[in-house]
């Protein structure tokens, strides 16, 4: 038990004393939090599918492909967030460019390859349909691994593939004519991809509104899969 004489006054830390010692931290998060919260918004598409799923598939018209986009989000899942949390981390460091990394490289491959099996389930099953996108799905994945090979940073023509390869694998949904979803998938993605292009302006948040953006993305695209159309 303490005594009356040993009473000590305790030295109030100022206001600015807290800023200066969180200085650190505000300065990290520059480049550092703008990746963590792109890493973990890339877990709720994935989420949601999970939550959809059981019960969509009860009732949906091609039950096999509700199941193969929750899988192919939750395959990709991890890989993006590798990619997100190695920037996080390695941002800064010698040598390291967010442009030209093998994580990027696998990010990119692993949405090309989700756009192989979404086009499968999108288009419920056709074979011939499929076999064209995974043509053009690997001739993508060869260049991506062929620039980073040779040392080539990536850009907007990596991201140009993904928008046609993207637009490959939903046209289905609009070809049977399910208007309404097709219609929820391009807003969706239109607007996933303005967050995209102002995200330099707003310090790389931009990304993980892209990713929360996805999530009634892949809402319509997996209503899409489950609706008959017209």
């Amino acid at each position: 038990m303490a005594r009356r004489g040993d009473a000590r006054p305790v030295k109030a830390m100022s206001k600015w004393a807290v800023l200066q010692w969180l200085e650190p931290e505000i300065t990290l998060g520059r480049t550092f939090w703008p990746e963590v919260f792109s890493a973990f918004t890339m877990l709720l598409p994935a989420l949601h599918g999970s939550n959809l799923a059981a019960d969509l598939a009860s009732g949906a018209a091609f039950p096999q492909g509700v199941w193969v986009l929750l899988y192919g989000a939750i395959f990709h899942c991890p890989v993006s967030m590798a990619y997100h949390l190695s920037n996080a981390v390695l941002e800064g460091t010698a040598g390291h460019d967010v442009m030209l990394t093998p994580f990027r490289t696998a990010d990119l491959t692993a949405i090309h390859l989700c756009c192989i099996a979404f086009g499968w389930a999108e288009s419920y099953g056709d074979i011939l349909y499929t076999l064209a996108l995974t043509v053009l799905n690997l001739i993508c994945i060869f260049a991506l691994l062929h620039d980073l090979a040779s040392g080539r940073r990536g850009g907007q023509h990596e991201v140009h593939r993904v928008a046609v390869a993207v637009f490959l694998y939903t046209l289905p949904v609009l070809l049977r004519g399910d208007c309404w979803n097709y219609l929820g998938i391009a807003v969706s993605w239109i607007l996933a991809a303005a967050f995209q292009m102002i995200s330099p302006k707003i310090g790389g948040w931009g990304h993980g509104l892209f990713h929360m953006m996805l999530v009634p993305y892949f809402h319509f695209l997996m209503h899409g899969v489950a609706s008959a159309g017209q």
